[in-house]
């Protein structure tokens, strides 16, 4: 009788063991949902974030136009780095990451 009552203890053990397990997982699910439904808002941060980048350099590519016409010298720099509107982009992006100061 005390083997029985053994096992059938062990049997509730392992039970609980599973129970504490998938309650476990069901929290690790929780955790997998959450990070799914916060990366659709990232994506949409990502998606105004570029926008924005995109409009400050139309308009930056667009003031610095006329000052980068031929006869203009001494605008190198400018010309270069704000004359079309990848450089100007580019130079955005490595003043925001740190790649260039807004002073070099």
């Amino acid at each position: 009788v005390s083997i029985l009552r053994t096992l059938r203890l062990l049997q509730l053990v392992r039970s609980l063991q599973i129970v504490r397990f998938l309650t476990t997982f069901s929290e690790f699910r929780l955790l997998v949902m959450t990070m799914q439904h916060s990366c659709r808002a990232m994506v949409w941060v990502m998606i105004i974030l570029i926008v924005m980048a995109y409009v400050v350099g139309v308009s930056i590519t667009a003031g610095t136009f006329e000052h980068c016409s031929p006869d203009h010298v001494g605008r190198f720099t400018l010309c270069e780095r704000f004359g079309t509107l990848d450089a100007t982009l580019f130079s955005l992006y490595q003043a925001m990451f740190g790649g260039v100061l807004w002073g070099e």
